[in-house]
């Protein structure tokens, strides 16, 4: 499950359209390998990243996430998310500031000194289509100010160790406000895949996946549609993970963004995990850390 990331910013004259946060807001791992993650999403995360990622990984799994932007002042995400079997569920609390205002003369500016927040509650389900196929949605309420619903819905197929993901988030585009600081989340539609396989020697496992967004979103930064690709190595009888991955957009400005993670085993079952990025991307530089729990 997972929390929905927006902003809201008044615009002077008329109604703007605010087009929020991207896929990177949330996820450790998926910071780590640049946001290389629809075809990979196997933790709790795969409420946030793909819902079919569901049926992945353990039977179950908890993630406790927090991490900032590159300003220490701004806090980039924080939350809850868990999976049992076809069941997830999460709480995502995001800030309001990382924010791009649309209106009808061009973008508006960033009120940094916006301290609202936006809570988003979900449920994911989802189901097995035959053997290579899983199709799944994430039920959410969104609360900033006012509750409005809202849907994710993904689909993976697979093939031995070849993994395709498509996901699609704020199928709804719920609207919040009236007047001049009226916003809604924008139509998110983002493509994976990935290539897993079993390593030797002290490498237990070893993934190799890229991603495209198929729509532009707007950031406090400017126009981004980014692609991604990533490596996850899992070593020592996984208890030690590493992966890194570089990212750029396709719109405006390239920005690349190498990204960097690891992940420490510190019981069995039981994980530390942090992310990092760096680079031009300003909406995206910054760090996270989660404590996750699988089996």
């Amino acid at each position: 499950m997972v929390w929905t990331f927006v902003s809201v910013v008044s615009f002077v004259f008329t109604p703007a359209v605010v087009r929020g946060q991207t896929f990177e807001s949330v996820g450790v791992r998926a910071r780590g390998m640049a946001g290389a993650f629809v075809a990979v999403a196997d933790d709790a995360t795969s409420t946030w990243w793909n819902p079919a990622g569901l049926a992945s990984g353990g039977l179950f799994d908890a993630t406790l996430e927090f991490g900032r932007a590159s300003d220490p002042e701004r806090t980039r995400a924080g939350g809850f998310a868990t999976k049992l079997l076809s069941l997830g569920l999460s709480y995502y609390r995001l800030p309001l500031r990382e924010i791009r205002v649309v209106g009808p003369i061009g973008p508006g500016p960033v009120n940094r000194q916006d301290q609202g927040v936006l809570n988003q509650f979900g449920l994911t389900t989802g189901s097995s289509i035959g053997d290579h196929f899983v199709v799944a949605s994430t039920l959410k309420l969104v609360d900033a100010d006012e509750i409005h619903g809202d849907l994710d819905a993904g689909v993976i197929a697979t093939a031995s160790g070849l993994r395709l993901g498509l996901t699609m988030r704020h199928v709804t585009e719920p609207s919040f406000g009236s007047g001049a600081g009226q916003f809604e989340l924008r139509r998110q539609v983002r493509a994976g895949a990935a290539l897993t396989g079993r390593g030797r020697g002290p490498v237990e496992a070893l993934t190799l996946a890229l991603d495209a967004d198929l729509t532009v979103t707007p950031t406090p930064f400017g126009d981004a549609r980014h692609v991604a690709a990533g490596a996850e190595v899992w070593v020592l009888g996984r208890l030690v993970g590493i992966r890194g991955g570089v990212s750029a957009s396709t719109v405006g400005d390239a920005n690349p963004s190498p990204s960097g993670g690891l992940s420490l085993a510190v019981r069995k079952g039981m994980y530390i995990d942090g992310g990092i990025t760096g680079g031009s991307d300003q909406a995206r530089r910054g760090w996270a850390i989660d404590l996750r729990t699988t089996f």
